[in-house]
């Protein structure tokens, strides 16, 4: 018997399936239990990041302003140098959310954007795969983007990525052409975040599955469909302010000569319980099971996005919220070959009982319930950037001395410090400072070589430094009679320049 084929409903179950008040759903549920995680749960990680100080402080001059800005704002170092803000939008809705909500209003935004991304996830798996399973991959899909929780400009594209490619595959495995309004959310995606590359390379592998599974005589047509949108979704990415320049701007990141040294570029590290390391092993288990019987370009696809996720911390993410779009319906299919003569258990009428639409009472009290859990949350004061990265002590300590010339920072200080104002030797933007700053920082503050701390002093006139205790920097600071440690706690040290006499 298959999943599809389960008892009919009796007693409570029944009443709740068809209560026009009651009626819920698995994507409401999991959507709200994910939201009502993050807010309640999630009191530092959201904010956890240095950038995140980075895009309020842009999306705030671009409000201001009422212009993106071009060259370099908010350094010191490479002042005037050609930059553009290729997020700027993800900045401006960072910033007016923070305006509106403050610290509280970022963590319901990341909130939101998980919820309704895992939700249209579980609606789209429980339509191929049995309820129990499609939580289950829900599931290892929110373990997978759980490091990932950040008040940054990816998250903003999530629900728009598993729409995109959800869509996409819906479109492939129905034999229908690509639905045209996608285009919409490419003209967003493009000016949000950089991943937007990512949804033009997988139409190419998608509809060369759409091409080969066309009966012969709708053949032709597929492909001018699939064509026609891949021409039209590739010339949509040029909507954006700097045209071709930007469209092409992921892939010159990854060329950038000094790309290994930030964290989330780096190789994956398995270390403990990982999200990525269990998410290879429910497959592994799966395909020997033999639940798992991909079509050549399906693999394919999921052995990109592993290597994908082994060569950059930052793509774990894209595979945890990918790969179940991708294996859901030869999953269901294997399946109900494998238990198609299995008795339904007791708990299966249940399960499909939430699988249909949730009624509009449900929804709004389930809105009313993530908002008042915000509130509750923000009143208590809760959320605020953790002070290793905001060092929020430190800079009101070089604040209030007014000590004059440009600094030298630890690369986790640079947001913070753009937040408050105070231009920077460097921060979070790869892109500006892959050539002329990331290497000599590299060898001055990781490597601690003396000689380079002292090259980067006389050429940029530093008379301050700001730098994590841990900083291989540290050391030679101490060590200078010119220097004097004015400021330290467990998060930042200030030294200060004093002239010799």
């Amino acid at each position: 018997m298959t999943y599809l084929q389960a008892k009919p409903l009796r007693g409570i179950n029944r009443v709740l399936s068809q209560s026009p008040i009651l009626n819920i759903s698995w994507p409401l549920v999991i959507g709200v239990l994910s939201a009502i995680g993050v807010l309640v749960f999630s009191r530092y990680q959201t904010l956890g990041d240095p950038d995140t100080f980075l895009h309020l402080r842009i999306g705030q001059w671009i409000i201001d302003h009422s212009a993106i800005p071009r060259v370099d704002l908010f350094s010191h170092s490479l002042v005037g140098e050609k930059w553009i803000a290729h997020e700027w939008l993800s900045g401006v809705i960072l910033a007016t959310v923070y305006r509106l909500g403050g610290w509280g209003g970022l963590v319901l935004l990341v909130a939101a954007c998980l919820s309704i991304t895992l939700a249209y996830l579980m609606d789209y798996l429980q339509k191929r795969v049995p309820p129990i399973y499609a939580i289950f991959f829900t599931g290892l899909t929110f373990f997978a983007v759980s490091t990932h929780l950040l008040a940054r400009p990816h998250i903003l594209v999530w629900p728009l990525l598993v729409i995109w490619v959800g869509t996409l595959i819906t479109a492939q495995e129905q034999n229908r052409r690509p639905p045209f309004w996608l285009i919409g959310l490419m003209i967003l995606w493009v000016n949000l975040h950089g991943s937007f590359i990512f949804g033009i390379a997988i139409i190419l592998p998608i509809a060369l599955e759409a091409i080969i599974l066309s009966p012969a005589q709708l053949r032709r047509s597929t492909i001018q469909n699939w064509l026609a949108f891949f021409v039209i979704a590739s010339l949509a990415c040029l909507i954006n302010p700097q045209g071709f320049a930007g469209a092409i701007f992921p892939l010159q990141i990854l060329n950038l000569q000094h790309l290994g040294a930030i964290h989330e570029w780096m190789p994956y590290q398995f270390k403990g319980i990982n999200p990525l390391e269990i998410l290879l092993f429910t497959y592994f288990i799966l395909a020997l099971l033999g639940l798992l019987r991909l079509p050549i370009i399906r693999i394919v696809m999921v052995v990109g996005l592993v290597h994908m996720a082994l060569t950059h911390n930052r793509y774990v993410s894209i595979l945890g919220l990918v790969s179940p779009l991708l294996i859901a319906r030869s999953f269901g299919q294997s399946y109900d070959e494998k238990f198609k003569n299995e008795t339904a258990s007791r708990l299966d009428p249940w399960f499909l009982s939430l699988t249909g639409q949730a009624s509009t009472p449900a929804i709004v009290l389930s809105l009313l319930f993530i908002g008042t859990t915000a509130l509750w949350t923000s009143h208590l004061g809760r959320y605020s950037p953790p002070q290793h990265i905001e060092a929020k002590a430190a800079i009101d300590a070089y604040q209030s001395i007014n000590h004059p010339g440009p600094g030298l920072n630890d690369y986790r200080f640079g947001g913070a410090l753009i937040y408050r104002n105070i231009p920077v030797f460097i921060d979070g933007r790869a892109d500006l400072y892959d050539k002329k700053v990331m290497g000599p920082y590299i060898e001055a503050m990781i490597d601690g070589k003396a000689s380079a701390i002292e090259k980067i002093i006389h050429e940029y006139q530093i008379t301050w430094a700001l730098l994590n205790p841990d900083s291989s920097a540290v050391a030679y600071f101490d060590t200078k009679a010119n220097w004097q440690r004015y400021y330290s706690d467990s998060n930042a040290v200030i030294y200060v320049f004093k002239a010799t006499k």
